[in-house]
């Protein structure tokens, strides 16, 4: 069996806590960076639905961004440092939006994160209009 000296299990304490103080509070930091991660993608989800339900009730491709924009900016305030990129292309028969979201969390173990979707809404409006258009030039009915 080992002796122990006076005081040394208050030593190897007071070298060891540190350590587990350090290990604990990463591991806290990494839940909450998962925490962010899950708030992320459902307001991602959330704004992107938002939009599809904007163009469904008539709204410009641009008023239903910048509702979801304004949304987003809403659900997402208390996230920490986060940065978006909204792509809006306008096709013949479709539109489709894609949002990116990126951002970092935590002050001991900085992790970054990355989220991103795409909605496409075929306009069965477009699709008609246009069908409509092409039976016209070549004289179809």
């Amino acid at each position: 069996m080992r002796s122990f000296t006076e005081g040394s299990f208050t030593v190897e304490m007071a070298l060891i806590f540190p350590g587990i103080l350090l290990l604990l509070v990463a591991l806290i930091e990494t839940g909450l960076w998962y925490r962010i991660r899950i708030r992320t993608d459902a307001g991602l989800q959330e704004a992107l639905m938002l939009v599809e339900t904007a163009r469904s009730r008539g709204y410009t491709l641009e008023e239903a961004v910048f509702l979801a924009d304004g949304r987003l900016d809403e659900s997402l305030e208390d996230t920490g440092d986060f940065s978006r990129s909204w792509e809006v292309r306008d096709s013949y028969l479709k539109e489709s939006v894609d949002l990116n979201i990126w951002g970092t969390y935590g002050s001991i173990l900085p992790l970054s994160y990355r989220e991103s979707q795409r909605l496409l809404h075929p306009d069965p409006r477009r699709f008609r209009d246009r069908v409509d258009l092409i039976c016209e030039k070549l004289n179809v009915k």
